[in-house]
C-alpha cells in the first residue's frame, strides 16, 4: 500500500480473506486498496460485507464508500448510503455530524449533475475543435465536452475513436471517460491501422491493462537498473506508461517480457545520451533477449511513445 502497489496489496489481503472471510483488518485494508485502485464496484460489495460482519464499523466504512462514489460522480448512490447511515444507531455523534455535512454537499453536486445532463446539444464549434483543432485545442475541447451528457457527445467521440489519424492519447482519454460513465454500447476504435470494437463499461481499468506483463518487466528493471541508476529506471518506467497510454485497450505485440524490459532500458539510455555503438547487444545479453527481437520491440516502443514527446 505504501508503495502504491494496490493490485498486489489486494491479492495479499485476499489471501488472508480466503482463510478468514471475517478478518476485519484484512477486509478494511482491501477496501482501501480497492478505493485507491479505482475499483468502485468492489468497494461497494466489500463494504456491505464489512458492515454486516461488524456493524460498529458502518461510519468508517461508509466514508470510504462515499469517497469511491464521489470520485465517479455517482451522487445519487452516495446520498442513499449517507441516508442509510444517518438512520443507523451504530454511528457516533461525530460521524453523524460529518455525514450531515457530506449529505449537503452531495445533494448540491447531484443538482449540478442534473443541470449538465439537461445540456443535450453539443455546440458545433466544440465538435469542430475536438475533431480538427490543434492538439492543444482538441484536449481543451474534450475537457469541455465532459460537461455535457454522454448521450449528447458520444457521436462526435465515436468519430474521433474510429479515425486512425486522430491522436491515440486522446482516444485513450475518451475510452476511459466512457468507461467511467458506464457507457455500455459498443464503439469502434482505430489504432495503428487496426479497427476493433469495444464496450467501454466492460474494459479493464487502465491500472489493470497489461498488468501481468508490467509486473514482470518492472521487477526486471528494478533488479537491473534501479540501484545503479534510479533516474534511468524512472525514465524507463515513464516510457512504459507512455506506450501503454498510446496502445490501450489493444494488446501489445506478444514479445517476451524480458525483451520489453531490455527495450525500455535501451530507450531510457537513448534519452539520457548514454548509448554506445554496441549497447543494444550488451543490453540484449543482460536480459537474455534476442538482439533482432529486441530491435523490433525498440521500434514498437518508439512508434508509441513519440506521440507524447
Amino acid at each position: 500500500m505504501e508503495t502504491n502497489n494496490y493490485n498486489e496489496a489486494i491479492e495479499s489481503f485476499q489471501l488472508l480473506l480466503d482463510v478468514d472471510p471475517a478478518h476485519y483488518d484484512a477486509g478494511y485494508g482491501c477496501l482501501l486498496a480497492y478505493l485507491k485502485a479505482g475499483r468502485t464496484d468492489d468497494v461497494l460489495e466489500l463494504g456491505k460485507v464489512l458492515i454486516e460482519n461488524r456493524p460498529s464499523s458502518e461510519g468508517k466504512v461508509v466514508s470510504i464508500i462515499i469517497s469511491a462514489l464521489s470520485e465517479n460522480n455517482r451522487w445519487s448512490e452516495a446520498i442513499s448510503w449517507i441516508n442509510r447511515s444517518l438512520r443507523s444507531e451504530t454511528i457516533s455523534d461525530e460521524e453523524r455530524m460529518q455525514m450531515q455535512q457530506i449529505l449537503t454537499n452531495a445533494e448540491w453536486m447531484e443538482q449540478q449533475s442534473d443541470v449538465q445532463v439537461e445540456r443535450e446539444e453539443l455546440p458545433e464549434d466544440l465538435q469542430k475543435r475536438l475533431y480538427s483543432g490543434s492538439e492543444e485545442e482538441k484536449m481543451g475541447a474534450f475537457q469541455q465536452i465532459k460537461q455535457y451528457s454522454v448521450a449528447a457527445s458520444v457521436s462526435v467521440l465515436e468519430e474521433v475513436l474510429a479515425d486512425d489519424e486522430q491522436n491515440p492519447v486522446l482516444k485513450t482519454m475518451i475510452l476511459l471517460y466512457l468507461k467511467d460513465e458506464g457507457w455500455s454500447e459498443s464503439v469502434a476504435v482505430s489504432k495503428d491501422d487496426r479497427m476493433l470494437s469495444f464496450v467501454p463499461s466492460e474494459l479493464k481499468g487502465f491500472e489493470d491493462y497489461e498488468a501481468e506483463k508490467e509486473a514482470k518487466l518492472i521487477q526486471l528493471l528494478e533488479q537491473t537498473v534501479l540501484n545503479e541508476n534510479p533516474q534511468l529506471y524512472e525514465t524507463a518506467t515513464q516510457l512504459w506508461e507512455y506506450v501503454k497510454f498510446n496502445k490501450y485497450p489493444f494488446a501489445l505485440p506478444a514479445f517476451h517480457v524480458h525483451t520489453y524490459a531490455a527495450a525500455l532500458h535501451f530507450e531510457a539510455m537513448v534519452y539520457a545520451g548514454m548509448v554506445q555503438t554496441d549497447e543494444l547487444q550488451t543490453i540484449a545479453h543482460t536480459y537474455h533477449a534476442d538482439v533482432q527481437e529486441l530491435q523490433e520491440v525498440v521500434e514498437v516502443l518508439r512508434a508509441h511513445h513519440q506521440t507524447n514527446e
